[in-house]
């Protein structure tokens, strides 16, 4: 094997790598989430399925929904709620502000719990 082709083999190994860490690193935003809006704990499981279940400890309760990521932006439809919620900055690998398109929904920080 000449040094050329060692050479080569060399950048091509590294470019392997650099693929295989880089895949590894990112995260979708598959997980579960908490957030706290005034006295109200919520929680959000994005399944990798694009299943998810919402909960909040008020009357709200419990639901299940779907959600997607289309143009940077996590949109989630759940039961127990009347409007879609969505995040716009998905920047942020540890969490995410949900806006609401409601005035009934405040914005609120969600933290991931589990990685």
């Amino acid at each position: 094997m000449t040094i050329r082709q060692k050479a080569v083999a060399v950048i091509v190994c590294v470019c392997m790598c650099m693929g295989i860490l880089t895949a590894c690193g990112s995260k979708g935003p598959e997980g579960v989430y908490y957030g706290k809006y005034k006295q109200v704990d919520c929680y959000l499981e994005l399944k990798d399925n694009g299943i998810c279940i919402y909960s909040q400890s008020n009357s709200t309760g419990t639901g299940s929904g779907t959600w997607t990521v289309e143009d940077d932006v996590l949109r989630i439809n759940v039961s127990n709620l009347k409007y879609e919620i969505y995040a716009d900055d998905l920047s942020d690998k540890d969490g995410f502000i949900l806006h609401g398109n409601s005035n009934r929904w405040h914005d609120t920080y969600f933290s991931r719990l589990e990685e």
